[in-house]
């Protein structure tokens, strides 16, 4: 990852499901802290496709809880929560 695109994740609580692997796509619910005043935004939810170089998601539970940073900018935290994982067909 180049640096313009640092992340840095904590797993806040490990999941009981299959273990993430290649070629999974995975959706997560994120939440975002509120900023300005404004309060905490919830469930918007993202799909992505778990690839080899995926340091995030490769080798989590499903279920499993984290905290991603990006570019070190609180404001770009999120909370997540896997919810579903599904095998993509070659």
């Amino acid at each position: 990852m180049s640096s313009e695109d640092e992340r840095r994740f904590l797993i806040t609580s490990q999941g009981t499901g299959p273990v993430i692997q290649d070629g999974n796509e995975v959706t997560i619910r994120v939440r975002y802290p509120g900023k300005d005043g404004k309060p905490e935004k919830f469930d918007e939810l993202k799909t992505f496709l778990v690839t080899k170089g995926d340091t995030i998601f490769r080798g989590l539970r499903q279920g499993s809880s984290l905290i991603i940073a990006c570019n070190g900018e609180k404001k770009l935290f999120e909370f997540v929560d896997i919810l579903l994982v599904t095998k993509l067909k070659p």
